[in-house]
């Protein structure tokens, strides 16, 4: 049986991949963002947000929280950047 903080945990997941997606989305519309699956890459985001707040990306890394999301930002937005914008 799901605790209910499991259960909002779970909601909020799923709240931050639609954002994560719905980002990608208009960055490739306006070719911003090289093509990319972005069903694919805002489940990576939510993995990764996942690692952190469980902390089981942090202790081999001896990052911070904070520390930590500014990697995910700086990972996913360098990715996703086209390649005559670099």
């Amino acid at each position: 049986m799901r605790t209910p903080a499991a259960k909002l945990y779970q909601v909020n997941s799923a709240t931050a991949a639609r954002r994560v997606r719905e980002i990608i989305d208009k960055g490739l519309e306006a070719g911003q963002f090289s093509a990319v699956d972005s069903p694919f890459a805002s489940g990576l985001v939510v993995l990764a947000i996942d690692g952190v707040q469980s902390r089981r990306l942090l202790g081999p890394t001896g990052l911070t929280t904070g520390e930590a999301f500014d990697e995910i930002a700086n990972i996913l937005l360098d990715g996703l950047q086209c390649q005559s914008r670099r």
